[in-house]
C-alpha cells in the first residue's frame, strides 16, 4: 500500500520583489552577474588569443595575469555602474587628461574594423 502524500518542494519560489530595495538590490546582484560573466569569457579570449600569437604563460607572469583579469573586471563593473575596488586603483594611478578623446578614438577604431 502506498501513502497519498504529496512532497512539496522546500526551496523557495520566485516571488515578485517586496520593495523598493529589494528591486534594487536584485537589479545590482543580475548586473553583477552579467558582468562577472562578460569578464569570464573576454579574459579567456584575451587569454587564448595571446597563446595563439606565441606568448607562453610562465609562473612569473602571475601577477600580470591577475591585473588583466582585475582590469576587465573593473571595466565591465564600472560601465554598469557597480563599485569595484581596482577602480580605486586607476582612478588614483592613471591620469586622463582627455577622456572623451579616448573613448572617441575606441569607436572610430571599432567602427574601421566593421567597414
Amino acid at each position: 500500500m502506498t501513502d497519498n502524500i504529496i512532497i512539496f518542494p522546500v526551496e523557495k519560489s520566485l516571488t515578485p520583489p517586496q520593495s523598493k530595495e529589494e528591486v534594487i538590490s536584485n537589479v545590482v546582484e543580475t548586473r553583477k552577474e552579467y558582468a562577472l560573466g562578460i569578464t569570464e569569457v573576454l579574459y579567456y579570449l584575451i587569454v587564448d588569443k595571446l597563446y595563439s600569437d606565441g606568448v607562453r604563460f610562465q609562473p612569473e607572469v602571475a601577477p600580470n595575469l591577475l591585473m588583466l583579469y582585475n582590469c576587465i573586471e573593473s571595466l565591465c563593473f564600472r560601465s554598469l555602474h557597480l563599485s569595484h575596488p581596482f577602480n580605486e586603483l586607476t582612478d588614483t594611478t592613471m591620469q586622463v587628461e582627455d577622456a572623451q578623446a579616448v573613448v572617441d578614438d575606441l569607436y572610430e577604431m571599432i567602427n574601421g574594423y566593421s567597414d
